[in-house]
């Protein structure tokens, strides 16, 4: 009877052991999986975490940039992005513009516009950049420079529209001004050039003046003498040579008067002094 009783105790023993063993396995098996679990908790909540700040991070971005910022589906194009410098140069409040398209807050021929736009730009996959004007709540008419960008899949498929506007109105009315000056500073110039033209030419007219009026004077002068001398052959040649002294003289003043009437001449600076200086003085002098 104790012969048997003692293999019976061994095994019993053996099995016992062998029972232990395993469930200090199984121990440890869920320890290490315990750890395992908990590393990838940690990981996943690291990741989260990371990923929210990110997040964060990317909105206070889009938020706080001074340039309106939206994004559009691709499929309807309706706004499912948008910034706060949008929302206050729309001025219209965003989250009255999410889900909704351009046809919501435009007149209906510039919401047009923006979409075949919008279309041509999905359709050729490319960055666009318009600058155009838009008609908002609260501004009236503003001038924005946009950049369009078309957002891809992995497929190469496009899913949104990305858009990034800088109103350059003041822009626009800063340069306008810079060329209104430069305008205004060239026709200045252009005034005091016609001036000093137009003195010259006055200067040039007055001593020109004084030719054909002393000729007319000197020519009276000696056709009064000859007039006093007695008639003949000799005396009528005199008479049709200082005639024709006063005729040439007298039509050099005219043209000259002509000159400075037509001041449209001078401001166009096509005026012409074109006086005959007469060399016929010396046929008076030769009768003093």
């Amino acid at each position: 009877m104790a012969e048997v009783t003692l293999p019976l105790a061994s095994a019993l023993l053996v099995l016992l052991l062998a029972l232990c063993w395993s469930t200090w396995l199984l121990h440890l098996q869920r320890k290490k999986t315990e750890s395992i679990q908990s590393t990838l908790e940690d990981t996943i909540e690291e990741r989260t975490k990371a990923l929210k700040e990110s997040e964060t991070f990317l909105d206070a971005l889009i938020e706080n940039l001074p340039d309106m910022i939206f994004v559009k589906d691709a499929r309807d194009l309706r706004f499912i992005r948008f910034n706060r410098a949008g929302e206050t140069l729309i001025g219209v409040d965003r989250s009255a513009m999410i889900g909704r398209s351009d046809y919501d807050f435009f007149p209906k021929e510039q919401a047009d516009h923006f979409t075949r736009n919008d279309r041509a730009i999905l359709e050729s996959r490319k960055m666009a950049e318009i600058e155009e004007p838009i008609a908002t709540q609260k501004q009236g008419e503003r001038w924005l420079r946009t950049k369009k960008v078309p957002i891809l899949d992995a497929a190469g498929i496009p899913r949104f529209i990305l858009g990034i506007s800088e109103d350059i109105t003041l822009k626009r009315e800063a340069e306008h001004h810079r060329i209104r000056l430069i305008e205004e500073e060239s026709a200045r110039r252009e005034a005091e050039k016609n001036l000093t033209l137009r003195n010259e030419f006055l200067a040039i007219a007055g001593h020109e003046l004084r030719t054909p009026v002393a000729a007319l004077k000197l020519a009276g002068d000696i056709g009064s003498r000859v007039l006093a001398e007695p008639d003949g052959p000799e005396h009528q040649h005199r008479l049709h040579e200082l005639f024709g002294v006063m005729q040439r003289e007298a039509q050099a003043l005219h043209q000259l008067t002509e000159n400075l009437i037509d001041v449209s001449r001078i401001h166009e600076q096509k005026f012409q002094v074109s006086l005959q200086r007469s060399q016929d003085l010396k046929i008076g002098r030769a009768h003093v």
